[in-house]
């Protein structure tokens, strides 16, 4: 068990590394109420910049990379593991996705696996295969966060490696 003395060094490690799976989670959480408003109104809560072919680029990048960092500083932990196979991918889907915005100016295309996209196996239109894989993103974020946290609060050895986050 953890002692709680906030001079601890342990328990401040483990404060920095939940702060870092707490940011994705938080990150990815906006994300998905942003593509579920949506679909819902036909546009966004923070605007138009927001639903740009770039903005989507960017940000599923920054979860693909941020995924792959909680493995480093989760390495035990089982979670991360599928949560970056599945965001390296869906950051795959948005540089096809932006590759064909830049060579043919088409908006919002159907990317790779959903409906005309260019492999096509999944029956759902882009902006509902986003969703998906936005919601599946956050389900593997909260089982992953939720592992750490009932690692810190029971007498189990915590998946956390504070030399990776400071050499991260």
């Amino acid at each position: 068990m953890i002692d709680n003395n906030p001079g601890d060094p342990d328990a401040r490690a483990i404060v920095r590394a939940l702060l870092l799976f707490g940011f994705v989670v938080a990150l990815q959480i906006g994300h998905l109420i942003e593509h579920i408003a949506v679909a819902l109104s036909g546009h966004g809560l923070i605007g138009l910049a927001a639903d740009s072919e770039l903005s989507h680029l960017l940000f599923n990048g920054l979860i693909a990379i941020l995924s792959i960092l909680l493995i480093r500083v989760y390495p035990t932990n089982p979670w991360v593991y599928p949560l970056a196979l599945l965001s390296v991918f869906h950051a795959f889907e948005h540089i096809y996705i932006f590759a064909q915005y830049v060579r043919t100016g088409t908006v919002n295309g159907p990317g790779l696996l959903g409906i005309g996209g260019a492999i096509g196996i999944v029956p759902l239109a882009r902006l509902d295969l986003h969703n998906v894989y936005n919601g599946l993103e956050v389900i593997l974020m909260v089982l992953g966060i939720g592992w750490e946290l009932d690692a810190c609060m029971t007498d189990e050895e915590v998946a956390f490696d504070e030399n990776a986050l400071s050499n991260a």
